[in-house]
């Protein structure tokens, strides 16, 4: 990841400016590494690769019906049921390539391209940003939840259409990543948020305060609403998914939030509260789901949608800060933060199995 970073320094004391460029070549990196992985790299590689070779058997009459096996278990076999964009690709590929790396590769793609289209778009320090995504855990994550990432930055891309006020180019949009992993909608609703409501400082306190009292205090409620939902959704509002490593993945969050915000003035603070609304709902939203997840469920899952946006947040809150000294000084300090914390996580959970690498043909 240096040769990006290399690079970009070499063509800016030429006076030539090669962020995209660079941001492309990392980007390219990130997609060989993740796209040549052996399938026992990353927790759920390995089910997508098998459910892949089950696709050239079933006909397309039944690609909509039929069971997709991920494995065998003590009681029989467990099943998938993948959504009809992720099974039409599948289905798609299977009649060109018979080796189960091709979904790899696909996925790869599909979760790669949007990142680089959306950080540079969305991120004045597109490095910056690439660094965040890697060291933040995001791109580990991402090689496990594979339709939840692929649905996430197909939506991250149509928030274009929020700040231009389409409301159908959103919806379908939401739709198609809906088509990928169903809890794409629950986007939907943040075309009316960000429209219709600027965060403020002391609202997005009382909103993540909030959000944690209730998690702290979920479980007679939560018993109630199990009683009123189908099973399928009731579940989720049970218990027992809770883990200290969820809870200080949201802690850090606030922490890189809160550091960049102390090395802000106050003109820069009330400048940037208006014109980054769009990231300041998704931050709040990210760190209420932390909250939730004390004893929801899927909390941290919810948490995990608005979450990695923060690789475009931070910079935007950076390139507010007119001092150029100031400025510097916390990109250095964000690039130390986030990777003591990478260092930290990796020896917690391994982020999902992705540790020891190896390709796919050793």
């Amino acid at each position: 990841m240096l040769y990006p970073y290399v690079f970009q320094a070499l063509l800016a004391r030429k006076g030539i400016k090669a962020d995209k460029v660079a941001g492309f070549l990392a980007c390219s990196i990130l997609l060989f590494f993740m796209a040549v992985r052996r399938s026992s790299v990353g927790v759920d590689t390995q089910y997508y690769s098998y459910v892949y070779t089950q696709f050239a058997e079933i006909p397309w009459k039944n690609l909509f019906s039929a069971p997709l096996y991920g494995g065998r278990t003590e009681t029989g076999f467990f099943t998938f049921d993948f959504e009809p964009g992720y099974r039409i690709a599948n289905k798609l590929l299977s009649c060109f390539f018979s080796s189960a790396q091709a979904i790899t590769v696909f996925n790869s793609v599909l979760i790669l391209l949007p990142l680089y289209l959306l950080i540079r778009r969305d991120s004045p320090l597109i490095l910056l940003s690439i660094w965040l995504y890697l060291t933040l855990g995001i791109y580990q994550t991402e090689m496990n939840v594979t339709r939840n990432g692929i649905a996430i930055l197909i939506c991250y891309l149509a928030f274009d259409w929020i700040k231009r006020k389409k409301l159908i180019p959103f919806l379908l949009c939401v739709f198609f990543a809906a088509s990928f992993h169903q809890t794409a909608l629950f986007f939907l609703p943040l075309y009316w948020l960000i429209n219709g409501f600027h965060l403020r400082p002391r609202q997005m306190i009382f909103l993540i305060s909030i959000a944690w009292l209730i998690g702290l205090n979920f479980n007679r409620a939560a018993f109630l609403l199990q009683t009123l939902l189908p099973h399928r959704y009731a579940r989720y509002l049970s218990g027992g998914d809770f883990s200290i490593a969820s809870v200080l993945v949201g802690v850090f969050n606030g922490v890189l939030f809160l550091a960049v915000w102390l090395m802000m003035n106050q003109t820069e603070r009330s400048e940037a509260m208006p014109k980054l609304n769009l990231g300041i709902w998704l931050f709040t939203l990210n760190l209420c789901f932390f909250g939730l997840n004390l004893s929801m469920e899927a909390g941290a899952r919810l948490a995990a949608l608005f979450g990695p946006y923060i690789i475009c947040l931070i910079p935007q809150m950076i390139a507010c800060i007119k001092q150029r000294e100031r400025r510097a000084w916390t990109i250095l300090g964000v690039s130390v933060l986030s990777f003591l914390q990478f260092v930290v996580r990796l020896s917690i959970n391994n982020i999902g199995g992705t540790m020891p690498y190896q390709f796919f043909w050793s």
